[in-house]
Parts: C-alpha cells; structure tokens; sequence
C-alpha cells in the first residue's frame, strides 16, 4: 500500500496543475469608485446580478459609497508571487452588511463567492455593481480575496444613503 499511495504522488507530481498554485500575497493596488464599460450582464443563483466590464477608471478613490444604482465600487489587485505569468485560481467573497440583502428569491444573503482567474504579476480589477434595490443596503461591505482557506486582501467601503 504504501508502494502504491508513493508512486501516486509521485505521478500527481508530474501532472500540470496537479500542485497548489504558489503566491506570496495579493496586494490591493488602489480603491473607490469605478468608471466602467458594461458588456454584458446576468445573475447569479441567488438572484444577484453578474456583470463584464472592460476600461475601468479610478473615478474617485474613497471607501465612502453613495447607496445608488449604477455605482461601482472596487479595487485593483496584484498577485504577487515567485512565478511570474503562473495563473492562479483565486476566489472573491463580497460580504454585505450585518443585515444581509434580501434577494428577489425571498432569501438573506450575507455574502457572495465568484472565482477569479489571475496570473502572478499582473494588476486585476474587481468589483461590485449596484444594480437593483434590494442593494441598495447601508452599512459595511467587504471584498476579500482568499486562496483557499487563506485572505490574502481585503478592502471594506461604507455604503451611505444619500
């Protein structure tokens, strides 16, 4: 048995991608609120609404957000790490504010996950759209970056009503 579990991990060695993608940290390269090109968009399960941007332009760095439809809000990131180019699967957690958002389903949700495919060295965008009502939340909101059961950056804006 233990023949076979070594020759296991000796051929999972040699599989591309079979190893933990390496990263030192992730550091947030700045913040606020986004100017963007929306080029399509959808929901997610819970009713959340999904969009792809292109052009994004730091309008205003602040982690102070107005509580409107439309607005952006988000950070730029670098993977930093030993292999340059190497992609990395990282996933983004948005958590909303204590009371959670009350989605079109009936449901409260306190947070949401989505993958975020990198590669070391690159400079990424992520963010979050305001795009319905039940959005339009007051309180805490937070983007994490995790690799696994790691955070590797976080960013906290405040959403006001205006």
């Amino acid at each position: 048995m233990r023949r076979f579990l070594a020759a296991l991990l000796l051929l999972l060695a040699g599989i591309p991608g079979a190893h933990a993608q390496t990263i030192s940290r992730v550091d947030v390269v700045d913040y606020g609120i986004y100017a963007v090109d929306r080029k399509g968009t959808g929901r997610n399960s819970d009713g959340i609404g999904l969009s792809t941007v292109s052009n994004e332009r730091l309008a205003v760095k602040t982690n102070v957000v107005p509580a409107q439809i439309g607005v952006t809000f988000g950070l730029h990131y670098k993977v930093i790490g030993p292999d340059p180019g190497e992609s990395v699967d990282l996933r983004k957690v948005t958590r909303f504010p204590e009371s959670g958002l009350r989605t079109p389903s009936g449901e409260v949700q306190h947070e949401t996950e989505r993958t975020l495919r990198s590669k070391v060295g690159e400079t990424r965008f992520t963010a979050y759209a305001l795009m319905d009502n039940f959005e339009l939340v007051p309180g805490i909101w937070s983007i994490e970056i995790w690799q696994g059961s790691t955070k590797l950056a976080s960013q906290n804006f405040t959403l006001v009503k205006q």
